[in-house]
């Protein structure tokens, strides 16, 4: 699930990338995947506590409790925790963005658990 999660994030961007510099709800949207995709960015922003580790942790502790809505995120984050990821809660990022963040990531983790779900809706 890990590995198709992060094929897809990088389809994804080659796909919006000229859309990335204009659209600022775009950008805060994609964020915390770049560490979400790579864990050698997510630890470096742990070491240097960057506020992207902190949303990272946020939307790692939202996929656990979104699973009810979002079944394919019980393995994801399953996989995300094996591999060091932090689940910490914070209320400091705005609840539209963490929602646009979910309907993403499920879009993401594959057509077969994707409920396609527009963006921003």
């Amino acid at each position: 699930m890990y590995d198709e999660f992060c094929m897809n994030f990088k389809q994804y961007l080659r796909h919006h990338s000229s859309n990335l510099c204009k659209n600022k709800e775009l950008l805060e949207i994609l964020g915390p995947f770049y560490g979400l995709s790579n864990f050698d960015t997510y630890e470096n922003w742990k070491l240097r506590s960057d506020i992207r580790y902190y949303e990272t942790s946020n939307l790692v502790h939202h996929l656990s409790t979104n699973i009810d809505q979002y079944p394919a995120f019980e393995m994801f984050y399953q996989e995300l925790c094996d591999q060091g990821y932090d689940a910490h809660k914070s209320e400091e990022f705005l609840s539209d963005i963490i929602v646009d963040q979910l309907k993403l990531i499920n879009l993401l983790l594959g057509p077969a658990t994707a409920e396609h779900q527009k963006i921003g809706s």
